[in-house]
């Protein structure tokens, strides 16, 4: 992640993610835990194969997956 503001600490100390494939297509459900050092903006950059199709998840994917594992 790269910060918009210079000298701020930006910390990535977690990530949940859920993929699945079905007939070639890939799904990846992608959260991710982050922390600064102040109030600020980040560009993140995520290296995909190909250009993705981008949708708004929804946290309740995980909880229903945490389901089915236990």
């Amino acid at each position: 992640m790269i910060p918009v503001i210079p000298n701020v600490s930006v910390y990535e100390p977690g990530q949940k993610a859920i993929i699945a494939w079905n007939e070639g297509n890939e799904i990846l459900i992608l959260s991710t835990d982050v922390r600064a050092s102040r109030e600020t903006k980040v560009l993140e950059v995520v290296p995909l194969p190909s250009i993705p199709e981008i949708g708004k998840g929804d946290f309740k994917s995980f909880e229903s997956i945490q389901r089915l594992i236990n």
